[in-house]
């Protein structure tokens, strides 16, 4: 058993130092790697129907422990002042999802009022006869926002073509209380942010549940007593 116990504790503190040498390197991630990644998990981003027929979007899940590197990543998109940001403490989750409104048929909009005839298109001036529009008419325009491509017909209008894109971007954040006295007596709370790249776009609500996670009979009991026992033993033997 004397044999065995030095061999355990050198072992044990073996993995340790193995883990924080993953950590090390883990936290030479750059901005520019994550991008990278994001971008890369953009197109292994996968889409099936779910039992209603609705699309589902899934893809696996990019892991840091560099908490700045992420940190500075979600400050970039998200813009906020020195003032806000600086209730950030930590940025635990960060989400990038590009996404559109578009029609995959066209969209027929009658008139509520009657056309008898061609020669009841006017724009503008009614006096002025080159303002006349005779249907069928193509129209289409478009912006960093939207894009609409259409038909004015004698029964109304007819949307051919329409495209909002869109990034909504959500990030979970451990926020400290604004002012000296809150950050004394309040406790920092997690908190859900989202921003849309699109104006068009208005959030009406955000809704998150996130699991707590009770910590395990290892981490709770079995790794400190046995860094406790290896430490008893080591000061020991260094006394000895």
């Amino acid at each position: 058993m004397k044999n065995i116990l030095p061999w355990a504790i050198a072992a044990i503190l073996l993995f340790a130092l193995i883990g924080v040498g993953t950590c090390n390197r883990q936290k030479n991630d750059k901005i520019e790697d994550l991008e990278a990644q994001l971008e890369f998990s953009k197109k292994e981003t996968i889409q099936f129907q779910n039992k209603y027929g609705e699309m589902v979007a899934q893809v696996e899940q990019i892991a840091t422990t560099n908490e700045k590197t992420i940190k500075d990543l979600s400050a970039k998109v998200f813009n906020l002042t020195a003032s806000q940001e600086a209730t950030v403490k930590k940025v635990t989750d960060f989400t990038r999802i590009i996404q559109s409104v578009s029609n995959k048929n066209p969209i027929v909009i009658r008139y509520t009022d009657t056309v008898e005839k061609p020669s009841d298109f006017y724009v503008g001036n009614l006096v002025n006869k080159d303002s006349v529009v005779i249907p069928p008419r193509k129209f289409q325009d478009s912006t960093a926002n939207y894009s609409i491509a259409g038909t004015v017909l004698l029964e109304g209008v007819t949307i051919d073509k329409v495209n909002f894109p869109d990034t909504l971007s959500t990030r979970t954040i451990l926020q400290r209380p604004k002012g000296l006295i809150n950050r004394i007596f309040k406790p920092n709370t997690y908190q859900v942010q989202s921003i849309h790249t699109n104006p068009l776009y208005q959030t009406s609500g955000i809704q998150n549940i996130t699991l707590k996670e009770k910590p395990n009979a290892w981490n709770r009991w079995i790794k400190p007593a046995l860094f406790l026992g290896g430490g008893v033993f080591l000061g020991s033997k260094i006394i000895k």
